[in-house]
Parts: C-alpha cells; sequence; structure tokens
C-alpha cells in the first residue's frame, strides 16, 4: 500500500481530522435546513448570525494565541477602514453568495437534493472562469460538468422532491457563486495580501453593517417577534441556543477542513467531500423521504459528475493545491478557507 495512503488510514491526527470533517460536512448541511426550514425559517437573519458568531470567535481564538504564545494557531483579527471601501463591492457578491445558499438550504422540500439543485454553481463556477479568466480545461473535465448540468437539468422537472422557486434560486446561488469567486474573490485576495482570514474579518463586517438593513426591508423582520424573549422560560434558552450551535457549525468546518488540507493535501479533502454528498442524500431520504424515481436519477448523475470532476482535479490541476487556500504569517491557521455557505 503507497505510503500516503497508510498515513490517510492510519495517522491519528489525519484520521481525526477526516472524521470530524465528515461529520461536520453532513450536519452542516442537514441542521441547518432543519433550523431554517422548520425551527427558525428566516435564513437571512441566520445568515446574519453565522457572520456575527464567526466574527466573535476568530476575534476571541487570535487574541487567546496573542496571549498563549502556545496555543497561537490563528492570527488575530485585524480592521482596516481603506479597506473596507476597497472590499465593499466584493463583498456584496459575497454576501448575496452566502445568502442565497442558505435561503436555497432552507427552500428546498428535501435536503437530499440539496447537493444536486446546488451543484449548478460548480458548472457556473468553472464557466466563469473559462470565459472570463481564459482558464484553460482538459476535456475530461468538461464532461464531468456536462454530467453535473445533465443531473441539476433533471431536477428540474422534480416538483415533488425539488420545486420551481427552488431552481430560481439555486441559478442565483449558482450565479453569485460564480461572480464572486471567478470576478472578486482573486482582487479581493490581493487587497489583503493573500491573507483569507483578513478578507473574512472584513467581509463579516460589512454584512454585519449591512444585512441588517436588507432583515428589516424584507419580511425576515418577523423574526424579532417570532423569537421568544423571556430567558426564565427553558424553551427560550432552547431556542436561541439552537440558533448559536446551528450558526457556529460553518466556521468550526471551515477550521477542520483547513486543517485537513494543511496535514494532508486535497485527495482526503476532496473525497471526504463526495462521501458527504452520499449520506447527506440517504440520511436526506430516511429523515425526510420526498425522494422519487427522478430524485435518484438526478443525484446520481450529480454524484458521477462531481466524481469525475474531483478526478480530474487531482490529476491535472497544478501542484494539486487546494482552492484558494491561504495561510497567515507564523504558521498560523488560516481559518476562513472559502465561504460559509453549507455546500457538500
Amino acid at each position: 500500500m503507497p505510503t500516503e495512503r497508510v498515513n490517510y488510514l492510519e495517522d491519528p491526527n489525519i484520521l481525526g481530522l477526516e472524521s470530524l470533517f465528515g461529520l461536520l460536512s453532513i450536519v452542516n448541511v442537514i441542521v441547518l435546513h432543519y433550523l431554517m426550514a422548520v425551527v427558525i425559517p428566516y435564513p437571512l437573519v441566520v445568515t446574519w448570525i453565522q457572520l456575527a458568531l464567526g466574527l466573535l470567535y476568530t476575534h476571541v481564538l487570535g487574541e487567546f494565541g496573542v496571549e498563549y504564545k502556545d496555543f497561537n494557531h490563528f492570527p488575530p483579527t485585524r480592521i482596516f477602514k481603506e479597506k473596507l471601501s476597497e472590499l465593499l463591492i466584493p463583498s456584496l457578491a459575497y454576501l448575496s453568495m452566502i445568502c442565497s445558499a442558505n435561503m436555497l438550504l432552507a427552500r428546498v422540500p428535501s435536503v437530499a437534493m440539496y447537493p444536486v439543485v446546488a451543484s449548478f454553481a460548480i458548472v457556473a463556477h468553472h464557466a466563469a472562469r473559462f470565459f472570463g479568466c481564459g482558464q484553460i480545461y482538459r476535456p475530461s473535465r468538461w464532461v464531468a460538468l456536462g454530467v453535473i448540468l445533465l443531473g441539476y437539468f433533471i431536477s428540474a422537472f422534480d416538483y415533488f422532491a425539488v420545486g420551481g422557486d427552488v431552481i430560481l434560486l439555486s441559478l442565483f446561488f449558482g450565479l453569485s457563486t460564480a461572480l464572486y469567486r471567478a470576478a472578486f474573490l482573486e482582487r479581493s485576495l490581493h487587497i489583503t495580501r493573500g491573507l483569507s482570514s483578513e478578507l473574512y474579518v472584513h467581509q463579516a463586517v460589512i454584512g454585519i453593517v449591512l444585512l441588517p438593513v436588507v432583515i428589516i426591508l424584507s419580511r425576515e423582520r418577523r423574526f424579532f417577534t417570532y423569537m421568544p424573549t423571556d430567558f426564565s422560560r427553558a424553551w427560550t434558552w432552547l431556542m436561541w441556543g439552537c440558533l448559536s450551535t446551528a450558526a457556529s457549525l460553518p466556521l468550526l468546518k471551515n477550521i477542520v477542513s483547513n486543517r485537513l488540507i494543511r496535514f494532508s493535501g486535497q485527495p482526503p479533502w476532496r473525497f471526504l467531500e463526495l462521501f458527504a454528498i452520499i449520506l447527506v442524500f440517504v440520511l436526506g431520504w430516511a429523515i425526510f423521504d420526498r425522494i422519487n424515481g427522478l430524485s435518484i436519477l438526478a443525484f446520481g448523475l450529480v454524484f458521477v459528475g462531481r466524481t469525475l470532476n474531483t478526478i480530474d482535479a487531482l490529476r491535472f490541476d497544478e501542484a494539486a493545491a487546494p482552492p484558494f487556500k491561504f495561510t497567515g504569517p507564523g504558521g498560523n491557521t488560516d481559518y476562513h478557507n472559502m465561504d460559509n455557505s453549507p455546500k457538500v
């Protein structure tokens, strides 16, 4: 057995990270779906809570590392006023992406189909990089993307498990993802000197300021009368605790994801995402039970396409580098890999 495979399966650090990443990938999607679809049906508010808690946690972890050098695993948070103005437009694209991702996850009738309806973002991202950025892909990559797109197209006719409004949301999510990742991400990282942790902090600040305006102007302002405020009751603590815990999952998953990539490279990370897709589909089918033959066909095509895409990326991408993976100075872990949108 090759040395790399032995390390992936026997090294306790890597094995622990692999297990935790796989678990968080599944829990992140299923728990957030149930939270926003049933318990607290306000995805924009959940997005705001995610940004606020993410900023709080990263600040606490960064300052903890400053005070205790032995635990200096996270860069301290620093906010620069001039960068806030430079990152305003890219941050609007970022907010569109994560808000539409949460809205899509909240609206999809069965969480089992979320990997399918979210797959359009993969195709849109690659197309944007090809037509807008001059990125060259091998024919095998286009075959994989074509299979994914076919599965997505079939899901559009699955009104029982998907529905028309979900398809419209998935199109918006895909386009906003392509816009942010292809048009703004590299420029934004240039502004922050390649530090995605610094980029995350500034995007979170902008989102925390701007999202309340959108919430107040939309129907989600009902959240302020929906949530219980009598903290002498256990139900109030349960509701707010569920919201806080679920909103913390994306950042925790990003931290584990980055450390897994740092220790083992791309292969375990990419194939664990495929494993998580299968489990999300199976568990979503078992829990929410809105799956039919068309759903299975669409999922099968998307899974095959993503598997082919993963194999092609590992074989032919330069140095098999994790996309948009940057690390902070001094050996710190850069806790923000890509975004806080729920994805598998």
